[in-house]
């Protein structure tokens, strides 16, 4: 299967997933709103969050596939690798959106690198955020992310800042460079998910020792 072939199939996939999450969504916003009828409609932020999820699992498990059935595919090309890491990291927000977490929303937008959909979703999220979020301060969007971003404490900015940062990092350095070539061995695969996913693992674990040492003192 050539990298066109694997276009193909996550655009197919991609469509595949808007659809089924569309239906997902529709049913998890009626019946939220029998629980909650005063609450606005949020059947699109459903079906983008859902979407994300169904598309995150499908990208996840073909690769698993073709990693592992050798006779059809011995070599695993790094376009099916990158797609699987950005579904893995897509994936958390997604959950959270899914969750009526505008924040979740936001975040798995700004992680589709589609101006469409930038777009799009800034302007539903902007007339659901006070409903979503009714106890938050007034003020523009960005704003109010940023006040949320800022009420983290060091460590938890430190961790959130920089474990996206690091995995963007070594996706665009591998993307770019190619140090392996085009196709990655099956331990080459494991030593790239080792950089990209140990050190803000590593860094996470560190921020939960110092709080559970700073609450004993």
């Amino acid at each position: 299967m050539t990298s066109y072939e694997l276009s193909n199939f996550y655009l197919v996939m991609a469509v595949l997933s808007l659809v089924v999450g569309y239906f997902i969504g529709a049913k998890k916003n009626q019946n939220y709103q029998i629980e909650h009828p005063e609450s606005e409609s949020y059947t699109w932020g459903y079906t983008y969050a859902f979407s994300g999820i169904v598309f995150s699992i499908i990208t996840i498990v073909h690769f698993l596939y073709i990693m592992n059935v050798r006779g059809y595919y011995y070599r695993v090309q790094d376009y099916a690798f990158l797609m699987s890491c950005y579904s893995a990291i897509t994936l958390l927000p997604a959950v959270f959106a899914a969750r009526r977490n505008p924040y979740g929303f936001v975040v798995q937008t700004l992680l589709s690198l589609n101006p469409l959909f930038w777009l799009v979703n800034y302007i539903y999220i902007k007339k659901r955020w006070l409903g979503l979020l009714p106890n938050r301060a007034d003020g523009t969007l960005v704003e109010r992310s940023y006040r949320w971003y800022r009420q983290l404490d060091y460590l938890q900015r430190t961790c959130l800042t920089g474990g996206i940062v690091w995995m963007i990092i070594v996706l665009a350095f591998f993307e770019i460079f190619e140090p392996f070539g085009r196709y990655l061995s099956d331990d080459e695969v494991l030593q790239i998910a080792f950089v990209m996913f140990v050190p803000p693992a590593a860094l996470f674990l560190i921020r939960t020792l110092f709080l559970i040492e700073k609450r004993r003192k």
